[in-house]
């Protein structure tokens, strides 16, 4: 199967790579497509050599219930880019070190459940179904979200304060969120992150 197929998927979890790489006998003229976090084109060629094509994809994690899931993918393939094309919205990427931010981003969903569901949480208390908690939340997450999206040619500062101005609600809770650096844990969670994976891709080299 595997040496009659023209493309073939590696989706592992990064633990698994060991094991995992000796078992592709590929042959001259294969694609790889690999969706492993922090295994480089350059390790890659390492255990596979160099007769094989080699693109590096992220899917999200919730491409499969999300209409148009981001779908980060280096280097750019036309003919990859067609197939993948109608799985998600693309983001090709010029360099390996913007896939691997990427794939650093990927982590912000698995975040982002928790967040959701502490607030979702804070209505449930105060008499409201998870259901409807759940619709209040992540509505407003996810419309947020588009609207940021929407207006990407804007700082979402800007856009922040058009909601957020003095005397309304949203700028007594936003004022409270910053005078507690609430952001910076998130920020320096990224940053633990990307250190863990280049220190990985260091060993592995």
């Amino acid at each position: 199967m595997l040496a009659e197929s023209d493309w073939v998927l590696l989706a592992v979890r990064p633990e698994q790579v060991p094991s995992a790489l000796p078992t592709l006998a590929l042959r001259s003229g294969q694609l790889l497509l690999s969706a492993v976090a922090g295994l480089t084109v350059g390790e890659l060629r390492s255990a596979i050599g160099n007769d094989v094509s080699i693109i590096r994809i992220m899917p999200s994690s919730y491409i499969g219930a999300i209409q148009n899931s981001l779908l980060p993918i280096y280097p750019g393939c036309a003919e990859v880019e067609a197939v993948l094309g109608r799985a998600g919205k693309l983001l090709v990427f010029d360099t390996e070190d913007h896939i691997e931010l990427s794939m650093i981003g990927a982590c912000l969903s698995g975040w982002m459940y928790r967040f959701v569901g502490a607030l979702e949480g804070w209505f449930v208390e105060r008499g409201l179904t998870r259901a409807q908690a759940r619709q209040i939340v992540a509505g407003n997450v996810l419309g947020a979200a588009g609207n940021a999206l929407a207006r990407s040619d804007i700082s979402l500062v800007t856009v922040s304060d058009e909601i957020a101005t003095p005397g309304t609600y949203t700028k007594l809770g936003l004022d409270h969120l910053l005078d507690k650096d609430s952001f910076r844990p998130w920020n320096e969670a990224l940053t633990l992150v990307s250190d863990r994976l280049n220190a990985s891709e260091h060993t592995a080299r």
